[in-house]
């Protein structure tokens, strides 16, 4: 927790040198002068304020990315509001902060101005909130198993240092290595007969616990199993048998009844956003004009 506190001595700083004194001074005529003094560096105090911000707000889009991609261990599907509302905070942020540096830049060149620049950054935060709030009813909450909290924070904070030990001590012990050869080629032929012959990935909400209750195992050794020795994550392997899926029933004439959408629902894709988006990742085209290949091929 005091590693924490470090990041908020700049804050104390500017309110015990800035923030206080100019307060007193709307009401008090001993700070009279130090206001004045303000007014005279206000404008360069705003954009190293803001740098500050932008570092933390680059950090923290980081991290937003670095969850995305923890994710994707977890769980086989994506939906736009996961992190989306984290994003748009950030990067909302950002541009308002990037805008009032240049108004500061602008007022520094030319001193003189008939409007009020600070009006017009309030007005954006009156409305940039507002966006936010609606946004915030549609957010999704992200629950991932706590094993991959530590490929978002390698380095957990010190005050909690049993749950630290813990997450170290479970990154640093290979789950399957108890296991031979053999066990572990059984638990792929497992792993593959749930997909190819039951077609598990049919199920559109399919998550890692999900598949990992199937096999009888823990969310650490499937993850494992899937990193270690499939090399991949559990959101493209899942994908990729939907997206396999999707071409067979294509190839069979499933076209010529269903739709494309309902054949992509069918296969375990949740929207067509994301289905559009698996679809060219694997292929190398979109949906539509795989569909219109299939289609020309069977012209004579």
């Amino acid at each position: 927790m005091n590693s924490l506190f470090l990041h908020l001595i700049p804050f104390y700083v500017f309110w015990a040198f800035v923030s206080l004194p100019v307060a007193l001074s709307l009401g008090a005529s001993a700070f009279r002068s130090y206001h004045e003094k303000y007014l005279l560096v206000a404008d360069y105090i705003n954009i190293v304020e803001n740098i500050y911000f932008m570092i933390y707000a680059y950090f923290s889009f980081r991290l937003v990315k670095r969850i995305n991609k923890v994710y994707k261990e977890s769980y086989s599907y994506r939906t736009k509001d996961n992190l989306e509302w984290a994003e748009y905070l950030i990067l909302g942020l950002m541009a308002i902060i990037i805008l009032d540096t240049l108004f500061s830049i602008y007022e520094l060149i030319f001193p003189i101005i008939t409007w009020n620049i600070g009006t017009v950054i309030a007005f954006l935060f009156v409305g940039f909130y507002s966006f936010l709030g609606y946004k915030g009813m549609f957010q999704a909450n992200i629950l991932l198993p706590e094993f991959l909290f530590s490929e978002i924070h390698p380095n957990p904070p010190s005050h909690d240092s049993e749950r630290a030990e813990h997450l170290k001590l479970q990154k640093s012990i290979r789950q399957l290595d108890t296991l031979s050869d053999t066990e572990i080629s059984q638990l792929k032929e497992k792993l593959y007969t749930l997909l190819e012959r039951d077609k598990i990935y049919l199920n559109d909400s399919l998550s890692l616990l999900d598949l990992a209750k199937e096999l009888e195992i823990s969310e650490k050794k499937l993850s494992e199993l899937l990193n270690q020795h499939l090399h991949v994550n559990f959101y493209n392997f899942i994908n990729e048998y939907r997206v396999a899926e999707v071409k067979k029933r294509l190839e069979g004439g499933d076209n010529e009844k269903y739709t494309l959408l309902g054949i992509a629902f069918d296969s375990g894709f949740q929207s067509k956003a994301s289905f559009n988006r698996v679809f060219k990742q694997k292929t190398g085209m979109s949906p539509s004009r795989y569909r219109r290949s299939i289609e020309a091929a069977k012209v004579p």
